[in-house]
């Protein structure tokens, strides 16, 4: 599979979306510091994205909610004006306009529990969604936190590999044991 990405997408590519894919899915990235932070980065900036656009559907479902929460208060004070108004009418003796009023509040009575109900359902909904949302910041810091250690682990290993480099290139040990053979010799010598 892994041949296939690289073939399709070309070498650097295919790299960082195999990359991505395995460190999405916690699995080590390929060796080379500055690749798996380059897989890294792109990945963060794709998970912030999706944060985004989650917290940007919380916020439609929470305005529906809100507007359903509403609608559902609303109702409910109909109801009570129509049974007031009833009441009041009946009182003064008008039993056709106690009577309509009386028919509005039974309409709406009988509304309110399916409004209630799926006031109920939207709030389980944005509960959940709440959570989520909530989850995934958390994850999102995390691989924050993960990606910076990364880069300070790359910074070093780079610190480290030119280190090597420098005693590779200069082999300062091979230096000192030729002198010290070279002294011995001149110390025979005289």
């Amino acid at each position: 599979m892994k041949s296939f990405v690289y073939w399709l997408m070309g070498e650097r590519a295919g790299r960082v979306i195999v990359g991505s894919w395995r460190w999405l899915w916690g699995l080590p990235v390929e060796a080379g510091g500055k690749v798996a932070v380059a897989v890294a980065e792109e990945s963060l900036q794709s998970m912030q994205e999706s944060v985004q656009q989650l917290a940007r559907a919380v916020a439609m479902q929470v305005g529906a909610y809100e507007r359903a929460k509403s609608k559902y208060q609303e109702k409910t004070n109909e109801l009570k004006t129509f049974e007031e108004q009833a009441q009041l009418a009946l009182s003064s003796g008008h039993e056709d306009a106690a009577r309509l009023a009386m028919t509005r509040a039974v309409q709406i009575e009988t509304l309110l529990p399916t409004l209630d109900q799926q006031v109920q359902q939207a709030e389980v909904f944005v509960t959940a969604s709440k959570d989520k949302l909530n989850r995934e910041r958390i994850k999102l810091e995390q691989y924050k936190s993960d990606m910076q250690n990364m880069k300070d682990l790359a910074e070093v290993n780079a610190a480290l590999e030119s280190i090597a480099k420098v005693n590779s290139d200069f082999d300062i040990g091979s230096a000192r044991s030729s002198f010290r053979r070279l002294s011995m010799l001149l110390r025979v010598a005289t």
